[in-house]
């Protein structure tokens, strides 16, 4: 769940379900949220958002999502290929040169310092890997019951 949630901030453009929710559960488990993916959120969302949706690790559905800037559009159920499809298409049909200098530019202006927190990223798997914490967390996920967190 966490890791298509990654996945979906990854990509130039998010096309939902209306069905769709998404949610890193990652944080209210006792983990740290990797894989580059904060940055990536705080550049569609914003800071608050990002930390209400990491944080807190709730669903957000496909219409909050659409609010909030992490998707582009939501399809009616079953249709979201097909919305993607339109989408692909139409980027497709324009000119490949400036699309790809389009596209590196705001990557570029989006993330100019995803490269120093993507360090931080990896201190702080290291760091919450071997706490007491994350074994908690994980354990209670297993057995569907509340965590007891201690701060070790």
């Amino acid at each position: 769940m966490g890791g298509a949630c990654a996945l979906v901030a990854s990509c130039d453009f998010r096309i939902l379900g209306e069905g769709a929710r998404l949610r890193l559960p990652e944080a209210p488990l006792g983990m740290n949220m990797s894989w580059r993916t904060i940055p990536r959120l705080v550049a569609l969302m914003g800071p608050a958002r990002t930390k209400r949706f990491v944080m807190f690790g709730a669903f957000a559905d496909a219409p909050t999502c659409l609010s909030w800037g992490l998707a582009d559009d939501v399809a009616p159920a079953g249709n979201a290929y097909a919305l993607a499809r339109d989408w692909a298409e139409r980027i497709a049909a324009l000119p490949p040169l400036p699309m790809r200098m389009t596209k590196e530019a705001v990557n570029a202006a989006a993330g100019a310092l995803n490269h120093a927190t993507s360090f931080m990223d990896r201190d702080q798997f290291l760091l919450t890997f071997t706490t007491r914490d994350l074994a908690e967390g994980v354990q209670a996920f297993l057995e569907k019951r509340k965590p007891d967190f201690r701060g070790d």
